[in-house]
């Protein structure tokens, strides 16, 4: 459920029995972003809280702040909730018999809300670092400082330079909106992932499955599937 739409996708299984989807995209419609609602939002950002601050999204390298896409990601209006890429939450992960009741549950919910969007507001963020939020345009900005190089004029190219703005960060993180069971005990997002080592650079989207446990939010690890989004 990438912000553009998957619409062509080539699977590979990896060493550690994920299935990675390196996928191309095309321009599809969204719905407008909304304020989130107001019972969604206490959870909500403590799910995202919980897995900016997971160490697995820590880098070697300095971090010094959070950048984060102001709006949630979602599907697109023209697509079925529950479609049949390996990316959709019905497949994509692998879930204990137990805790099919509350898996069935997180379903509607996410079949409720798959397109719903919401603008996002940093001071309901509490971590050591700050959060800044981008919109579009800081977005493209973002994107073409990514980029290797840049063309000049006639073929010839140069490398590009990341704007300074956005230095000390991991990566630019995205956010889908969180879907709960109904006693939101158990609870999904989809999650622009980061991995930021001197070596190995990159990013991709990741469905997080979650439980709600005496000390917080635990990431469980059901999910088969992951978005391949390159290097960078």
């Amino acid at each position: 459920m990438p912000s553009q739409g998957i619409v062509r996708a080539v699977v590979t299984l990896c060493a550690a029995g994920v299935v990675t989807i390196a996928s191309s995209q095309s321009k599809l419609t969204y719905a407008s972003a909304q304020d989130m609602p107001a019972d969604r939002m206490i959870d909500s950002y403590a799910i995202y809280q919980q897995l900016l601050s997971d160490p697995s999204e820590q880098s070697d390298m300095p971090l010094t702040q959070w950048l984060l896409e102001d709006k949630t990601t979602a599907k697109a209006t023209t697509e079925p909730c529950m479609g049949p890429e390996l990316t959709d939450l019905a497949h994509a992960a692998i879930v204990p018999a137990e805790r099919k009741a509350d898996w069935d549950e997180l379903l509607d919910d996410y079949a409720a809300h798959c397109h719903d969007r919401f603008t996002l507001d940093s001071h309901f963020f509490s971590l050591p670092l700050p959060v800044r939020l981008l919109n579009e345009d800081d977005q493209n900005r973002y994107e073409q400082g990514l980029g290797r190089y840049r063309a000049v004029s006639k073929g010839i190219v140069q490398p590009s330079v990341m704007p300074q703005e956005f230095e000390g960060a991991a990566c630019l993180h995205s956010f889908s909106a969180v879907y709960f069971n109904r006693n939101r005990t158990l609870a999904a997002t989809y999650f622009m992932h980061c991995r930021m080592r001197r070596n190995v650079s990159g990013r991709e989207w990741v469905w997080m499955i979650l439980e709600r446990t005496p000390t917080g939010w635990k990431s469980l690890p059901w999910v088969q599937v992951a978005t391949g989004q390159g290097s960078f």
